[in-house]
């Protein structure tokens, strides 16, 4: 054929080949962070404390001897079967994390607030997640799930503490480029905290099992959004002897 032919359709075929090898999960690690993705477990690591050190927000590797009974409280709530959906049996919960911490682009995470198990947020690699099928993703992407089990007692913006710190500790890995949220378009408590620390709404997403408001969040967006509450906050306890 003509060259003239050969080049869009050898152009379309790259394009193609491109999206393929960015699913494949033998290549493309040049944004994968395995720092995040398989982090090392029963170590705090991260920790930041609001309220004048009164309250510590701290992040740990999902252990799952540990963390499955918890969860499973959590995953049984009325207010969390609708969204998670991972409500039942625990043997069946403690089925589906333990194939979730053997892929190689997804960690579940466990947020304690004082040293408790509060909350736990899952930090996904777009590139190979199913999500990044339904969005034009950058390798840079990654998006996270959040979870946060009710407070024992009235915490004023320990959501906001909570989410800010978790981000905090993704972006300070150079690998993350961007930040996706895909709440669910019916929750929009979860909607407006995200926004609250950077994330933007970019379109409406149509997934298998849900639609949701796709946002994405950059590592400037985060820093704007989170300057004034991350000042008067501190990663370690300043003491007098």
């Amino acid at each position: 054929c003509f060259l003239g032919q050969l080049v869009p359709v050898m152009g379309e075929l790259a394009y193609a080949q491109k999206r393929a090898y960015r699913h494949n999960p033998l290549v493309d690690h040049q944004h994968y962070s395995k720092t995040l993705i398989k982090p090392q477990p029963k170590e705090i690591l991260h920790a930041r404390y609001f309220e004048n050190a009164e309250l510590e927000v701290a992040l740990r590797a999902f252990d799952i001897d540990a963390d499955i009974p918890v969860l499973h409280e959590w995953v049984n709530l009325d207010y969390s079967k609708k969204y998670w959906q991972m409500d039942g049996p625990i043997e069946n919960l403690e089925e589906a994390y333990i194939k979730h911490l053997g892929v190689d682009y997804s960690h579940p995470y466990i947020g304690l607030i004082n040293r408790e198990p509060t909350f736990t947020i899952e930090l996904y690699w777009a590139t190979k997640d199913e999500v990044g099928k339904y969005y034009p993703f950058q390798v840079g992407d990654y998006g996270f799930h959040m979870l946060i089990a009710p407070a024992k007692k009235n915490i004023h913006n320990y959501s906001f503490y909570a989410l800010a710190t978790c981000m905090e500790y993704f972006f300070s890995h150079s690998k993350v480029q961007r930040m996706i949220g895909e709440a669910d378009v019916n929750h929009q408590g979860t909607h407006h905290l995200i926004t609250k620390v950077g994330c933007e709404f970019y379109q409406s997403l149509t997934l298998p099992y849900k639609t949701s408001n796709l946002t994405f969040c950059t590592r400037e967006q985060f820093r704007n959004a989170t300057q004034d509450v991350l000042a008067d906050s501190r990663q370690e306890i300043l003491m007098n002897i």
